[in-house]
């Protein structure tokens, strides 16, 4: 992992120094060791790192991943990890069922099973949204 700095003046060392260290503590938290970073790009992980109530968040992770969850929970399925994989590869189906090491029928029938048990469907953007965010929290709240 690497992490550089663009301070530009000496007073501006301790900020950068501080959003580094951010930076880095966010990359490990959410696997992304082995990339270049900048605070500035960090995207949603500054934005949910951010965000004081935290309980919220949690909540609302909850609420979208419950039930799917409680689902893995009861049944002994991986619906967690192929929605994560799924949402990963961009909805690619090939590259999910071949992440995954299943078949592709496999895969879409899980994916079934998914929509089912969340209420959501998995073709809306917002919910593809909801969904990824809910898992990123989830590993936020799982990392502190």
């Amino acid at each position: 992992m690497r992490w550089r700095s663009r301070s530009g003046r000496r007073w501006q060392v301790p900020s950068s120094f501080l959003e580094a260290q951010r930076a880095l503590d966010l990359m490990v938290r959410f696997g992304k060791r082995e990339q270049v970073i900048n605070y500035d790009r960090l995207g949603v992980y500054r934005l949910l790192a951010q965000v004081e109530d935290r309980a919220g968040l949690e909540a609302f992770a909850g609420r979208v991943l419950g039930p799917l969850s409680a689902y893995d929970k009861a049944r002994g399925t991986p619906l967690l990890k192929t929605l994560e994989v799924y949402l990963q590869r961009h909805g690619n189906l090939r590259q999910s069922a071949r992440d995954l090491h299943i078949h592709l029928n496999t895969l879409h029938y899980r994916l079934r099973r998914i929509g089912e048990v969340t209420g959501m469907d998995l073709k809306d953007a917002d919910a593809r949204l909801d969904l990824l965010l809910a898992l990123r929290v989830r590993a936020l709240a799982e990392t502190t």
